[in-house]
């Protein structure tokens, strides 16, 4: 790292994010469900699963059911869920496939499936559904920061101190968020669409060459173009699959790459490294590296080689 660069992270602030607020609401909602019927138990019920982490689960041994179990999740169907678990646990008994992981994906698809047979919902239903809606607010904050970041960082704001804090919500979704920037101001932003809505704008007293550069700021926070080309890479032994994803991009072709790969900025150790590039839009950014909701679309790729 140069001396320019370290000198800039020493002066950066780190991004704080609280969402106690958020979840405290969020539990005492779910919890005041208990063996008390209400149009909202299906959607509890719903997200007593975590579809994200078992359909990535899913992705990255190759089950051939993915759609119909997503399917079954999402209609809430005891039926077609029995159908699905029947059909992993023949099919996973002759894979090489950490015991783990799959004992754990059984079970929750079993215990899924019997909670759909129940009218009211139970404690052990309000713990999952809780992770997995805590799981999903995760996710909306980590791309509100990313892109929150890259605008401090056009508008030279990264010395000041910056906080997000989860606002409450009545539909266990997290909706909005707060932002305090400094000193000088402070706004709520709506997460429920890609171009984020601001509003409630606080600022202290500022000169006007500041307030208009807030007015610029706010609007590229609220607009939709902020991105970025990231070079990415990844480790995989599926060569056939990937040169052939090279391929169509060489034939002009649009592509995707399945989203069940650990993304990240610096080169792995190891003789199947592949990179990348992709844009930030695509991406959201944790501690162990990128992750992408849905498959991921690339405009290069190629073998990393020594």
């Amino acid at each position: 790292m140069s001396l320019k660069d370290y000198l800039k992270t020493k002066s950066e602030k780190q991004i704080l994010i609280s969402t106690q607020t958020f979840s405290e609401k969020l539990k005492a909602d779910l919890s005041s469900l208990i063996l008390k019927p209400s149009s909202e138990i299906l959607e509890v019920k719903k997200n007593s699963i975590n579809l994200f982490e078992a359909s990535s689960f899913l992705k990255r041994i190759k089950f051939p059911l993915i759609i119909e179990f997503e399917i079954a999740v999402k209609s809430l169907n005891p039926k077609k869920m029995k159908k699905v678990r029947q059909f992993f646990s023949s099919w996973a008994r002759n894979k090489n496939i950490n015991k783990k992981e799959y004992f754990k994906l059984e079970s929750l698809m079993i215990q899924y499936e019997m909670n759909l047979y129940r009218d009211e919902i139970v404690p052990e239903q309000i713990d999952l559904a809780l992770q997995s809606f805590l799981k999903e607010s995760e996710l909306t904050l980590l791309k509100f920061k990313n892109k929150l970041s890259e605008c401090i960082e056009k508008f030279n704001f990264e010395r000041h101190s910056v906080r997000i804090d989860a606002l409450e919500s009545d539909d266990f979704a997290l909706n909005e968020v707060n932002v305090s920037i400094g000193e000088f101001l402070e706004f709520t932003v709506d997460l429920r669409t890609s171009k984020y809505l601001i509003k409630n704008v606080s600022r202290n007293e500022i000169s006007s060459k500041l307030h208009e550069k807030i007015d610029f700021f706010l609007e590229e926070i609220s607009s939709n173009n902020t991105t970025k080309f990231l070079t990415l890479y990844f480790e995989s032994d599926e060569d056939d699959f990937l040169l052939n994803k090279k391929k169509e991009l060489s034939l002009g072709f649009k592509t995707c790459i399945p989203n069940y790969f650990d993304f990240s900025t610096t080169p792995k150790e190891g003789n199947n490294i592949w990179k990348i590039k992709t844009e930030s839009k695509y991406l959201i950014e944790n501690n162990s590296g990128f992750i992408s909701i849905e498959d991921l679309p690339i405009t290069w790729i190629e073998k990393n080689e020594k």
